[in-house]
């Protein structure tokens, strides 16, 4: 079920919330929990199954992991919920992807394929929840949270409806205490906070992602006959489609918890005004960078000096599988280990990236190249944009490029660079909505439902 579509807007979502609101509070989490399950197996019931089985191990791991006596149970319980909550995401993710290496790998010594290619379906959202709960039994092994005495209370933290599919990837001491102390009732500024929040998501996914990707997906098509002006806007026009259709996504993912009376973490902070590549891993996809920060990066090493280094890209190179299982996204995750190892070998030796409006053009072009490994299905469709991208001959004027489409990435890129986003004018600078601002967005919402039937999913459901 999409945040954007008719039967969500006008059934599920009003039914869900207005009932959640009705009910005595005892009763809230487990309806919270049956609408979060609905929600999920509207795609395949199926892959309710998986879910519920993270649930469960995780919820057993964490009350064992708090009652164990001695140091070797508590790791026992721990490296039981690892492995259930990361073989089930290998299976469902990488099964194929690691069959069909292992197979190449064969047949160029000369050997025959032997691994079978297995047609797995994979669980939407499975890398998000499957981050969540497992933060969950780290989080009560290493002492930062007390394991939950209620597995519906468990239940509803892993599978909450707003930020399931594609985060944000909330912890438990973000949201564990919020879910056991819920408010009365529904407040006009978490109703106002909350429609605000999702109609301005509504209109980044709508009227500016799916508006780019009726472009930027043709140009794609064509990757092998892409002239340098056409291989920029391919490039460009992606990076800000998945910009406004992951924020996007986000965006209504906050608004759907202020009006279920909870506060769900700000997922991006205008990552294409970074001043530099490290800026922007703090500004881009902050919960999932922060995860694995906290629970990757500072662990493989990132406290030491001799360790910084490889952790750093080792963490980056995970970055990229855990966003798919193929060659272009682990590329992709080692062009920004890259980029990090040399921004922070700089800094060392004290030259720092230039700032202003130089450094970000700079970083925003890095960044920019990058996002078309992210794109690409194959490395030779990426190796030949790329050509296209850096080749002199014809550039600006070679390739027909339809104005409206350029008109689009105008407003787009003027948008995520110069405006202020949505959570720094709430919570930063305090402001409060105009009439008018509320009225035009409000409109722009409209429009947005009647164009649903046109839109397609979000870019982050595959992950």
């Amino acid at each position: 079920m999409l945040f954007h579509s008719q039967v969500f807007i006008f059934l599920f979502a009003p039914l869900a919330i207005t009932l959640y609101w009705l009910l005595p509070k005892r009763l809230r989490l487990g309806w919270l929990a049956l609408a979060s399950y609905f929600f999920y197996g509207w795609w395949d019931w199926r892959f309710c199954f998986v879910m519920l089985l993270t649930t469960f191990v995780d919820f057993i791991c964490g009350q064992k992991i708090g009652a164990a006596t001695s140091a070797r149970a508590r790791k026992g319980w721990l490296a039981l919920s690892l492995l259930v909550d990361l073989g089930l995401l290998g299976f469902f993710k990488y099964a194929a992807f690691t069959a069909g290496t292992v197979n190449a790998l064969l047949e160029a010594a000369g050997g025959a394929p032997r691994l079978p290619l297995l047609e797995i379906v994979l669980p939407v959202g499975i890398s998000f929840y499957t981050f969540q709960s497992l933060s969950y039994t780290i989080d009560v092994y290493n002492g930062r949270v007390k394991p939950t005495r209620s597995f519906i209370h468990y239940m509803a933290f892993v599978s909450l409806f707003p930020q399931l599919v594609a985060g944000p990837i909330v912890r438990y001491k973000q949201l564990g205490g919020q879910l056991l102390s819920l408010p009365e009732r529904l407040t006009s500024r978490n109703l106002s906070l909350g429609l605000t929040f999702f109609a301005a998501g509504l209109v980044k996914k709508v009227l500016i992602a799916d508006r780019l990707a009726y472009f930027t997906d043709q140009l794609w098509l064509d990757w092998r006959h892409l002239l340098p002006a056409e291989a920029w806007s391919a490039a460009l026009g992606f990076s800000l489609q998945l910009y406004f259709d992951f924020a996007g996504y986000s965006l209504m993912a906050i608004g759907l918890g202020y009006l279920l009376g909870l506060s769900l973490p700000q997922n991006f902070n205008s990552p294409y005004r970074a001043s530099d590549v490290a800026d922007f891993w703090r500004r881009w996809h902050i919960s999932l960078s922060t995860w694995l920060r906290d629970y990757l990066f500072l662990r493989i090493g990132g406290l030491t000096v001799r360790g910084r280094w490889p952790a750093l890209v080792l963490t980056m190179l995970l970055t990229g599988l855990w966003h798919g299982a193929a060659w272009t996204f682990v590329l992709w995750g080692g062009y920004h280990g890259l980029l990090l190892l040399v921004h922070h070998g700089l800094r060392h030796f004290g030259i720092k990236w230039r700032g202003g409006w130089t450094g970000s053009f700079g970083t925003l072009l890095l960044v920019i190249l990058g996002w078309v490994l992210f794109r690409a299905e194959t490395l030779p469709s990426a190796m030949h944009v790329l050509k296209s991208m850096l080749s002199l001959g014809g550039l600006g004027l070679g390739g027909a490029v339809a104005p409206a489409f350029i008109a689009i990435i105008v407003l787009a890129l003027l948008w995520a660079i110069f405006a202020p986003n949505l959570y720094e004018l709430i919570h930063v600078r305090q402001a409060q909505p105009r009439t008018w601002a509320l009225a035009c967005l409000g409109v722009l919402a409209a429009v947005c439902v009647m164009l649903a039937s046109e839109s397609g999913p979000f870019l982050y459901y595959q992950f």
